[in-house]
């Protein structure tokens, strides 16, 4: 049945090699299993068994529990960092620190958070060394050291509550972020990448990138969210429709057309108006609706002279340019 291959038997296989060997189904159902195919099976179904690990951050609320694990691996993810390195990895949604099970070692490993090298840039923050002298005195890279920073920043491991987070981020709201973020796709896996074209699009400096980056939401966003693969042809047509509802909207209330209140009113940012190729549209029916202003004053103003004139004429009264000025 198998000739030799390790495929898996389907169902429409075994019935048509049935057919062709001239075997009943129930002579098949009868068929007794080599204990050697047996043993192959269980093997491969014990090495396919979903392990459970604790969280391993000791700051985190849900430490020495798993509570709040999830195998990555199973998430209708969009991507899983370094998986050629892990056999499983999984994440903590309460500290999002990310932990494999080595392919090399058979142990879990942390992935994406050195523990050492967090402890050690947290201690450098508090004794108040400068950026540049902790990449100096731990020989790190300067991403590499900002996104440890972010995450530091962002959660406040190892009770330090002596970071000035407000004097050097500012906060953004979730949802805003991940709306940016969908637009950084392309450079998730890329650190470097990441920082300069977040500063392009959005003036951020690399701590807030980083910052941002280890918001919860975002986090959720990139690696747990179901990956609903919608082109960007298919989300410009569902913004440009969004987008035409909301300017008549405008319109209707006769609220002034601009990107900030387009963007505000479709819950986006203007970069994603720009990033769409929709600023054009929207600058157009600014402009239309001005027009439409205009005339709309020209015809009310004419219709007052035409009034004017017509009562002048009937009353055989002299027309005076200046009280036509008046009426206008």
């Amino acid at each position: 049945m198998r000739n030799k291959s390790n495929d898996t038997l389907r169902l429409e296989f075994i019935l048509n090699t049935l057919r062709k060997l001239d075997i009943e189904i129930n002579s098949f159902l009868c068929l007794e299993v080599p204990i050697s195919f047996m043993r192959r099976s269980i093997n491969k179904a014990k090495n396919k068994k979903i392990q459970v690990v604790d969280c391993k951050s000791e700051w985190c609320k849900s430490y020495g529990t798993s509570n709040k694990m999830v195998d990555m691996k199973f998430s209708a993810n969009k991507y899983v960092p370094k998986q050629n390195l892990y056999n499983q990895i999984c994440v903590c949604t309460d500290c999002w620190v990310k932990v494999g099970i080595s392919k090399e070692k058979l142990i879990w490993e942390d992935v994406n958070i050195s523990m050492d090298l967090l402890e050690k840039i947290n201690d450098s923050i508090v004794k108040g060394f400068s950026e540049k002298e902790i990449i100096q005195q731990l020989e790190i890279n300067p991403d590499n050291l900002y996104f440890y920073m972010g995450y530091i920043y962002r959660f406040k491991p190892f009770n330090n509550n002596n970071l000035n987070t407000e004097a050097r981020v500012k906060e953004e709201i979730g949802s805003k972020l991940i709306d940016k973020f969908s637009l950084l796709k392309s450079f998730w896996k890329r650190n470097e990448q990441l920082t300069l074209q977040a500063t392009k699009l959005f003036g951020w400096d690399v701590l807030s990138t980083y910052y941002y980056f280890w918001h919860p939401k975002v986090q959720k966003y990139i690696y747990l969210e179901e990956n609903l693969r919608t082109t960007n042809i298919k989300k410009r047509k569902q913004l440009k429709n969004k987008l035409d509802r909301v300017i008549m909207h405008l319109v209707e209330n006769n609220i002034e057309i601009s990107l900030k209140e387009v963007a505000a009113s479709l819950d986006i940012t203007e970069n994603t108006l720009k990033y769409h190729n929709l600023m054009e549209n929207v600058n157009e029916e600014k402009l239309r609706n001005k027009l439409n202003k205009e005339n709309e004053e020209k015809a009310f103003i004419f219709q007052k002279i035409n009034e004017y004139i017509n009562n002048k004429k009937a009353n055989e009264e002299i027309i005076l340019v200046h009280e036509v000025t008046n009426v206008a």
